[in-house]
């Protein structure tokens, strides 16, 4: 009997393993024909006929080369997968896809005057009307796409005239006429010998079923120069080479991983999203937004996660928007529970060319709670901020990070607001903020924020701020603002002892050292507060772990996190003598 039981049992276990169900696998390439079967000997060529052949735990593996033109890169998804049986799209092994939002001009330029070259546009039959003018313009050598913007910041000047200079353009939208001044790349400044690319299609995927898009992998693709709709000369609408609008339903178990985007408007605009993850991904020279995901009043929208992400060289944006948001950011996020940005790299974040609009770092604007934003390495904010919590987002943890030359370190709220929007008991832990151009922190509009073991180091005005408005609100009566075991630090400062400054900006504010500000009602602790030189291990090589000789090294207060020593050191990095340099700070 016992022989046949385990007979019975070896059947079982080999009729489960039969019914396991691994998936088709299908191919695309840029050469491909949609009358094949899809195999690697007879692939596909267009994606949304590629894609929308997929069932659950199939995977379509993109051939390297560039993909490109309306037809072959624009796809609407409507399928989906389901537990543990995801679509995957993605690159087949060692290849590189790169899916082009761009229309190539190689020849064809008339010249103008004052080394400037022109083309009218309507001659060239833009995918999105005949009224098109650009918003992306890059150049390449002869031949070659993929390229760099033509001007940096990337956005036009004002006016024909005032295309006097290598790497400047123009578009007059009366008569759709595109004026360039090629730069000189090797082969001289005459339009003609180089190859242009202009920003043609608005996203590369799009949902138009959301309930259906669920389980969901995208690995590994590359998405270059796509621009959004561009038809009214004042705005920009449904951005995003990934773009999936919100309002629609909820999307849930999606997963980007080991994607680039490059010279994109957006590179990831998600509305209605649960169970979400990005990870691995690159954002290089994006326009507007790196990663905006989520929507204000939406359905629940919980447990997203981006990890180590790099978002390089973005540029704010041009130029006015359709909906109500101005500034963007790497990330913005918006309507979450439960989201971690963790491990992340921005570097370089400027203003555009008029410099009215400017971008930040990390950004929960609106109905953001419970968030983790932590490990992350912020450089070059120009005039934004490194890390902003605003609008009605409660509850939210900012520690562990280092912010360098921003314009404002950390920030939290914004007092124009109503004060029912005002972000409650936001926690600040463990930060190293380094030389940016105001305070390092701002305490805008906030109530009952906690302060602690974080270093604040030659950042412009003082190294923290606090606005009367958060000091003198009764929420914050009795001690509710904590700032305790802190480093703030001026090399020199405008007055002995000034570490604080209360009241507002310069030129209708209060100055304040940590006796005054103690004085206040509203703040309680500041008995543990060091006034010294950090001394970080290599400064201006961005290296800010602590020497073995600084004063932070177990001044910090014990939060219930391991910690070497007797006490917790201050600031981003726990010292370990023996460590190697974070990986974090080996920025390309």
């Amino acid at each position: 009997m016992k022989k046949v039981l385990r007979v019975m049992v070896f059947l079982l276990a080999v009729l489960s393993l039969v019914s396991i169900s691994y998936g088709a696998e299908y191919y695309m390439s840029p050469n491909g024909d949609d009358g094949g079967d899809g195999s690697i000997v007879a692939p596909w060529r267009t994606l949304h006929s590629s894609v929308n052949r997929l069932s659950p735990c199939d995977t379509l593996y993109l051939r390297g080369g560039r993909y490109s033109g309306q037809d072959q890169v624009m796809a609407e998804i409507n399928v989906g997968g389901t537990a543990g049986k995801p679509i995957t799209i993605r690159n087949y092994s060692g290849e590189i896809p790169v899916l082009s939002g761009t229309k190539v001009i190689d020849s064809g330029w008339q010249y103008d005057s004052g080394g400037v070259y022109k083309r009218v546009l309507t001659d060239d039959k833009f995918s999105q009307s005949d009224s098109f003018y650009p918003r992306i313009v890059i150049q390449n050598l002869k031949g070659q796409t993929g390229g760099n913007f033509l001007s940096d910041p990337p956005d036009p000047v004002s006016s024909r005239s005032e295309v006097n200079a290598s790497g400047l353009w123009y578009c007059d939208h009366s008569t759709h006429t595109l004026y360039v001044y090629p730069k000189d790349l090797g082969a001289g400044l005459n339009a003609n010998n180089y190859t242009f690319e202009i920003g043609d299609l608005p996203w590369c995927i799009i949902d138009v079923m959301p309930d259906t898009t669920r389980y969901l992998i995208i690995e590994g693709l590359t998405f270059f120069g796509f621009t959004g709709k561009t038809q009214d000369a004042d705005v920009i609408w449904e951005k995003g080479a990934i773009f999936f609008p919100k309002g629609k339903g909820i999307r849930d178990y999606l997963t980007f991983k080991n994607l680039i985007f490059k010279n994109c408007w957006v590179g990831i605009r998600a509305g209605d999203i649960c169970h979400t993850t990005v990870t691995g991904c690159r954002f290089e020279h994006c326009i507007d937004v790196g990663i905006t995901a989520g929507q204000v009043n939406a359905e629940s929208q919980e447990d997203f996660l981006i990890e180590n992400c790099n978002f390089i060289s973005l540029h704010a944006p041009w130029p006015d928007y359709t909906d109500i948001q101005q500034s963007d950011a790497a990330v913005k996020t918006h309507g979450m529970n439960g989201i971690t940005i963790r491990g992340c790299i921005v570097k370089g974040v400027q203003a555009n060319r008029a410099r009215d609009e400017h971008s930040h770092g990390l950004w929960a604007d609106v109905d953001v709670f419970n968030a983790v934003i932590e490990e992350n390495f912020i450089c070059d904010i120009k005039n934004g901020t490194g890390i902003f919590v605003e609008r009605r987002c409660d509850n939210n943890t900012v520690r562990r990070n280092v912010v360098v030359r921003a314009g404002q370190g950390i920030r939290i709220g914004t007092k124009s607001q109503p004060t029912d929007d005002w972000p409650e008991n936001c926690k600040v832990y463990h930060n190293t903020i380094v030389d940016c151009e105001q305070p390092g922190l701002v305490l805008n509009a906030g109530v009952r924020p906690v302060i602690k073991n974080n270093i604040f180091v030659n950042n412009g005005y003082s190294q923290i701020m606090i606005t009367d408005e958060t000091l003198n609100d009764p929420r914050n009566a009795k001690g509710g603002i904590v700032i305790d075991h802190n480093d703030c630090w001026e090399q020199s400062p405008s007055n002995p002892g000034l570490y604080y400054r209360v009241g507002g900006w310069p030129g209708n504010d209060a100055n304040a050292n940590a006796a005054d500000v103690k004085s206040q009602n509203s703040v309680s602790s500041l008995d543990n507060e060091l006034h010294v030189d950090a001394l970080f291990v290599d400064h201006q090589g961005l290296d800010f772990r602590l020497s073995l000789s600084s004063e932070c090294i177990d001044a910090g207060c014990d939060l219930g996190e391991p910690y070497n020593g007797k006490m917790p050191d201050m600031g981003r990095y726990e010292t370990i003598p023996t460590a190697a340099a974070p990986t974090n700070l080996q920025i390309e």
